[in-house]
């Protein structure tokens, strides 16, 4: 999160735009698998736990904090309770873990 705030461009660049193939294919890049990969690993064992998908509960998680990443930066949220929703976006995740 704070990634995206300081750099919003770069975060825009990087998350929002079309910038090349499609992801979880053979031409993903490296650096892109690496980093989720490294998300899926955190997600991995609470999601076993509770007999989910793991890929599809990081996806989730991905998705949700790019949501909060792109709505926080375009002033959709209310700033004074960010970390209100950071801390319940992680305690729904780790329920019961």
């Amino acid at each position: 999160m704070e990634f995206a705030r300081a750099g919003p461009a770069v975060y825009a660049a990087m998350f929002t735009r079309r910038t090349g193939p499609a992801f979880d294919t053979a031409a993903t890049p490296a650096p892109l698998k690496a980093a989720f990969g490294e998300l899926h690993d955190a997600v991995e064992p609470l999601a076993t736990a509770r007999g989910a998908d793991p890929e599809a509960c990081t996806e989730l998680l991905r998705s949700a904090l790019h949501g909060l990443a792109t709505l926080t930066e375009g002033s959709r949220l209310r700033p004074a309770a960010h970390r209100t929703r950071l801390d319940l976006l992680v305690g729904l995740v780790t329920a019961g873990a």
